[in-house]
């Protein structure tokens, strides 16, 4: 239960190579301490006879059994290693069935995630809280230390954060993060999104960038883009700096569908606001041109239309300059 370091995997590799060829179903070693030079502090130190079993399902290595006497030093013959072979049979066996029952579970919690995503966009319940529903989807299904949500700006090609984790792992809205997409994609051109949707960092700790203290640390780190309708409405960011755990493409390709529903969510709430913002747009319109009739005066006005910029535009400065 124990998920594999780098270490581990160089280690076992080690250990499935030291066996001869894949025809064998064993490999028997008569003098195990001394072929592998084992010192004193090794917990394989004085072992004599040693056999290892790779257990594997359809060509792929699942695990791995080794058996040995240190305790009692009894020989352990060849004989005795091809009468165990019918139990490490069964142990493959065994294995191959509890991953096809872990499969169907993980398979059962992710569609209920998925359920909750589409019923809250389905509801038209507010972007943050659906975007909440999508952060512990990841977290609890994802399996990562944190995570980060992103969504795109409707009038700018910008980003703001939605929710991110603390560094004790809780959840935080973190609402005043603000920046392009192009800034968050660190050593990632904009062409690459058009033939992927995830990119992961194997060790964000040494990308230059402008320092950030959330990032110090950080090893092993993921990018998902969240797009549909060919527009790129936002970004999930997940990593593991607690238990410094590696991210793979499968553990990010697990939650792709979680992303892209979550996508769907973002741009129909992207939608509504464009339409609350089209009617406010109109109605302000229709009230400049009340104004521009009933010959108000032109510094007044102009106030006006600088208000008006301002809000519609949602820009922070604006100003109007006129022409002697």
């Amino acid at each position: 239960t124990v998920p594999f370091t780098e270490v581990d995997r160089a280690e076992f590799t080690d250990i499935l190579k030291s066996i001869p060829s894949t025809s064998l179903a064993y490999n028997h070693c008569p003098n195990y301490a001394e072929e592998f030079n084992s010192k004193p502090n090794d917990e394989m130190y004085g072992v004599t006879g040693h056999a290892s079993f790779p257990l594997s399902s359809d060509a792929e290595i699942i695990g791995l059994v080794c058996v040995d006497n240190l305790l009692t030093n009894n020989p352990l013959t060849i004989e005795t290693a091809e009468a165990l072979l019918p139990y490490t049979k069964q142990i493959e066996n065994v294995i191959r069935e509890c991953y096809k029952r872990y499969q169907r579970k993980r398979e059962e919690e992710r569609s209920k995630w998925l359920s909750d995503i589409v019923t809250a966009t389905i509801q038209g319940l507010p972007l943050d809280e659906t975007m909440a529903i999508t952060y512990e989807a990841l977290k609890s299904f994802g399996g990562f230390d944190r995570v980060g949500i992103f969504v795109a700006n409707p009038v700018f090609p910008r980003v703001r954060g939605v929710w991110g984790t603390e560094r004790d792992g809780t959840r935080k809205h973190i609402p005043d993060i603000k920046y392009s997409l192009s800034e968050g994609w660190i050593e990632v051109s904009e062409e690459y999104w058009n033939d992927h949707s995830y990119y992961i960092y194997e060790d964000h700790s040494k990308v230059t960038h402008i320092p950030n203290p959330v990032m110090e640390g950080v090893r092993y780190h993921a990018l998902v883009i969240m797009k549909t309708h060919g527009q790129i409405v936002g970004s999930l960011d997940m990593d593991n700096p607690f238990r410094d755990a590696p991210i793979t493409p499968a553990d990010v390709e697990a939650i792709l569908p979680i992303a892209e529903q979550a996508a769907i969510a973002v741009y129909n709430a992207l939608l509504q606001e464009d339409q609350i913002r089209n009617q406010a747009h109109q109605y302000r319109l229709e009230e400049l041109a009340q104004k521009i009739n009933s010959r108000t005066e032109a510094s007044e006005l102009l106030l006006f239309v600088r208000e008006v910029a301002m809000q519609l535009g949602g820009l922070e400065r604006v100003g109007i300059y006129l022409v002697n």
